[in-house]
């Protein structure tokens, strides 16, 4: 018994040896080894001091005294960007005077019951992360975003096992550079993956991981701006090798991808963001689209490439659908104006030709945005056009359209951008255009319009750009044109009237 008294005796001094207010010692000590390798010029650790570690910034603890969190992210978290000399140049004057700066020890990561660990947007001056990061077995969040470090993603990180699917949005090793060296192993863990940083690289010559693609559970994949390359295997996206079935957002925005297009990703049960833009793809899309409805507006980009064919005849929870510069040919289906969802319409730069559908805001409609500039339209503006009262941008310039600018659009009152230039209507000024009290951009130019410029184009107080070149408008400009105070820039008819930048066009 007396043993038995002894050994608790023993235990609990040692106990209090090594739990010092509140604080384990040996992590009191870890966490002042990582304070002594950093400059903190805004003082942000000025707290750590004394023996309760508990009670420093940022670091929160059990009741045992374990600390279980640590978070550092500094609290001006404005971007950084890296020179070609490896030179951090901050988007803002006083970034990194919060920012700590400096080597990272290794003793950190002996905090082993630590869950929460955050270190964004420091600068570690390129770092390489210690192997011991590896014993943060209990880890379920980790963001060392914009931090800094440079160095690969390997198998230290295999015993992360802890990190939850939805915690997985904060891991992020974008900045500066870090090397994923074993992507089928990464693959098996996380279910979110941005690689949308140019400096973000992966090896074999930076071809794109696309055993990415078989994660079981993938929710997101964004590969932006990034200077990843190669085609997509035809091998892998079978649709029978691979399991997307929970993937709700993929944007694949990079001019060095290639290949042909893929009928099955257009009907993907839990996709609402298909983001395809600015790639090489090529090949014919599917007569119907289906995207998943949710609370935010589901896309479908597919703008620059080398895509033809026809315009899709069946969107389903499409509310916004950009298909521009493209090679797309025939006419738009007549479906695509009674979509009662859809935001905005986009096919500007194609083969299109024919009439613009009556069937455009004929039942109750959100359309906000309809540009179909630069195609082969011709025929009249539909009167159609008049009932889209939630319209704000028009663009019909630079296609074969006649007749005049039906009365009916004076009841699109919130129209901001007005773009008819390149036709070949004709008349006297468009008098609806009075009712556009909101319009900043008007845009008539290379048209048949004829007669006097009216008075009340000075009444549109939000003008900034005005561009009535090569129709044949009196020269005479009315007086309170040149009177409003946001006109930047001015195109008018007449040598007495030249290209005017009245006002700086930074905004």
């Amino acid at each position: 018994m007396w043993l038995k008294k002894v050994f608790c005796i023993f235990a609990t001094l040692f106990y209090r040896f090594l739990l010092v207010g509140g604080c384990y010692e040996g992590e009191r000590v870890a966490l002042m080894s990582f304070k002594s390798l950093l400059t903190d010029p805004s003082n942000r650790l000025a707290s750590w001091k004394g023996e309760n570690c508990c009670s420093w910034k940022g670091i929160e603890c059990l009741s045992s005294g374990r600390v279980v969190v640590v978070n550092l992210r500094n609290p001006h978290p404005d971007e950084v960007m890296i020179s070609i000399n490896n030179q951090v140049i901050s988007n803002s004057n006083n970034a990194f005077d919060f920012a700590l700066k400096g080597a990272i020890s290794p003793l950190l990561f002996s905090l082993d019951h630590i869950q929460h660990l955050d270190l964004s947007f420091n600068n570690f001056v390129f770092s390489k992360l210690p192997v011991e990061i590896s014993n943060l077995t209990k880890l379920t969040y980790l963001n060392l975003s914009n931090a800094m470090f440079q160095d690969s993603i390997d198998m230290q990180f295999s015993n992360l096992t802890s990190l939850r699917p939805t915690s997985c949005i904060h891991v992020q090793f974008d900045k500066p550079s870090i090397l994923i060296s074993d992507p089928e192993w990464f693959t098996r863990v996380y279910s979110y993956f941005d690689l949308s940083n140019p400096l973000t690289r992966v090896p074999e010559y930076r071809m794109v991981p696309w055993c990415i693609l078989q994660l079981p559970k993938l929710l997101y994949l964004s590969v932006n701006k990034n200077n990843l390359n190669g085609n997509v295997p035809l091998s892998l996206l079978q649709k029978s090798r691979l399991d997307l079935t929970s993937i709700v957002i993929l944007i694949l925005v990079n001019k060095s991808l290639s290949g042909a297009i893929l009928y099955w990703l257009f009907n993907l049960p839990a996709l609402s963001a298909l983001d395809l833009p600015m790639n090489n793809f090529e090949g014919v899309i599917p007569p119907t689209i289906q995207m998943k409805s949710s609370l935010f507006p589901s896309i479908v980009n597919l703008a620059r490439k080398k895509l033809q064919g026809h315009i899709p005849t069946q969107l389903e929870n499409v509310n916004v659908i950009d298909l521009s510069l493209n090679n797309f040919v025939g006419s738009i289906p007549a479906q695509m104006g009674e979509i009662p969802a859809i935001r905005s319409i986009a096919l500007s730069g194609n083969k299109i030709h024919g009439p613009i559908p009556e069937s455009f805001c004929q039942s109750i409609n959100v359309l906000q945005v309809l540009d179909l500039s630069n195609n082969s339209f011709s025929g009249i503006i539909p009167r159609s056009l008049g009932s889209c009262k939630s319209l704000i941008y028009l663009s019909l310039g630079q296609n074969k359209l006649t007749g005049s600018v039906p009365e009916e659009l004076e009841r699109v009152t919130s129209l901001r951008c007005l773009d008819l230039n390149g036709n070949e209507f004709e008349g006297s000024f468009p008098t609806v255009i009075e009712k556009f009290q909101e319009l900043e951009i008007l845009n008539l130019a290379g048209n048949r319009f004829k007669g006097r410029i009216p008075k009340f184009i000075g009444d549109l107080n939000h003008l900034r750009i005005l561009v009535l070149a090569s129709s044949s408008f009196n020269e005479s400009i009315p007086e309170g044109v040149m009177k409003l105070e946001n006109l930047q820039l001015l195109v008018c008819p007449g040598t007495n009237c030249p290209v005017r930048f009245l006002r700086s066009m930074k905004d």
